[in-house]
């Protein structure tokens, strides 16, 4: 977890360093298709990946699904969770911090879901990104979790 967020900061830290070209990064009726990775906080300690596709309106908010797998030997998509992103792009830094609220079911537990969370994206250039969020999930039978994910985001 240490190595992974270790190279989260860094790719942060050499977009930032980027001179901003002139360019809107964060764009209004904005697609993107991202793959992540994770991982949940809890008694299993799983580590998982997923998929996801957001449309942003505007600028700063935005709709999403995502789809999230941690055991592989089980049904074929584990969850799957409606989003709603609120974000400020910060253009001359390449950086949109985000607040994340989102509502989904888990078909390995076999129960509703809702969490909310916050996390940040770094373009580096209009066309792909990265990004990293933290999610507390709030269960319905299982203990509540917290999730850290990481992953790439391309848009279109």
């Amino acid at each position: 977890m240490k190595a992974l967020t270790a190279s989260f900061m860094t790719l942060l830290g050499l977009c930032c360093a980027t001179a901003a070209t002139g360019q809107t990064l964060f764009k209004e009726s904005e697609l993107s298709l991202s793959l992540t990775g994770g991982y949940v906080d809890r008694a299993e300690h799983k580590w998982g990946i997923g998929a996801n596709a957001t449309y942003f309106f505007g600028t700063h908010l935005g709709v999403g699904a995502t789809a999230h797998w941690e055991d592989f030997g089980g049904t074929v998509i584990d969850n799957f969770a409606a989003e709603v992103y609120l974000r400020y792009p910060l253009e001359s830094v390449r950086l949109a911090p985000y607040a994340i609220a989102s509502v989904g079911y888990s078909w390995e537990t076999r129960e509703w879901f809702e969490s909310i969370g916050v996390g940040a994206e770094a373009r580096f250039d209009e066309s792909w990104g990265v990004f990293a969020d933290y999610q507390y999930y709030l269960n319905h039978r299982m203990s509540d979790a917290g999730m850290f994910r990481t992953g790439i985001r391309f848009v279109f």
